[in-house]
């Protein structure tokens, strides 16, 4: 394996003409990795065998210190760039890459184009020989589905993103009820946990999406808040409905033993919105119509 700036030593085996290739080529690798340091604000290591690629790959022998370089690794660090334009995304891929090593390997067994692999603490750019610098401009450019991957976090990176794009929708419902009821209400729930019930249940394909269907602008807590303007319009309603929930907090769970596609019960003074899993986002307009039965 070589790394950056003490490899020399290491490519004598190959022909002269490649030695130069890859000697030439060696400015362009450290600057992408000057790049890729201003991204991530760490500096990364990069490390190839040029043996194992020239010895594998069948055209482009003689080139392949600019093909590696200046094709994969500079195309690496054009659309790493892009994706870290997302702190969420930077911190994923900062938290899936702690060995702080870009690596570059030759590997027939992939049928893709390219991969783009986490192991070992580092990023693996993964190419078969009979596509040795083929649609390089791709080079991660699917980085989020291939760091989400790889993120062992208990809430996957596409649920955190989800979750923290429909956070503004969350506040505005949140403001409507406030205005509703006379009272500032906060919601609280446990993620991680409600997220597992969804992951492990046959509406599971919803998992990636649980912020919007919850805090979106066609989600539970909307739906609640339509309905809390309405009721609320009666004083004595409303004064009921605070009383009932006086911790004036709101939460959602999954009950598996939810007789309807969702129910909203106040439990322990709490506002809690429940449904099964099976019916996850189904009918959710109907959220709330069991409140005034309860006071």
């Amino acid at each position: 394996a070589e790394y950056m700036g003490t490899h020399k030593h290491k490519t004598m085996s190959l022909p002269l003409l490649v030695r130069k290739n890859i000697r030439d080529s060696e400015p362009k690798r450290e600057e992408y990795l000057h790049v890729i340091k201003d991204i991530l604000g760490q500096p990364y290591a990069f490390e190839v065998s040029f043996e194992e690629v020239h010895n594998k790959v069948d055209d482009y022998k003689d080139r392949v210190g600019d093909v590696v370089h200046e094709a994969y690794l500079g195309n690496f660090s054009d659309n790493l760039k892009n994706f870290c334009e997302d702190s969420a995304n930077k911190e994923a891929f900062l938290n899936a890459t702690p060995a702080r090593k870009i690596v570059f390997r030759i590997d027939a067994s992939i049928d893709d184009y390219h991969q783009i692999q986490f192991k070992d603490g580092a990023c693996h750019i993964v190419v078969p020989p009979k596509y040795f610098w083929t649609n390089v401009d791709q080079v991660g450019r699917n980085l989020l589905q291939e760091v989400n991957q790889a993120d062992n976090s208990d809430l996957p990176l596409v649920v955190r993103k989800n979750l923290r794009d429909n956070e503004e929708a969350k506040n505005q419902a949140l403001a409507r009820i406030e205005a509703a009821l006379g009272q500032r209400y906060t919601f609280e729930m446990d993620v991680v946990a409600q997220y597992k019930v969804l992951a492990a249940s046959d509406r599971a394909d919803y998992k990636e999406q649980i912020g919007e269907i919850i805090f979106g602008n066609y989600g539970y807590l909307n739906g609640l808040a339509n309905k809390l303007e309405s009721l609320a319009q009666d004083d004595m309603v409303k004064e009921a409905i605070n009383d009932a929930a006086s911790s004036h907090q709101i939460t959602f769970k999954f009950d598996k033993d939810c007789s309807s596609y969702n129910e909203t019960k106040f439990i322990n003074k709490v506002m809690t919105m429940t449904t099964t899993p099976g019916y996850f986002w189904t009918n959710v307009d109907q959220i709330g119509n069991t409140i005034e039965s309860q006071l």
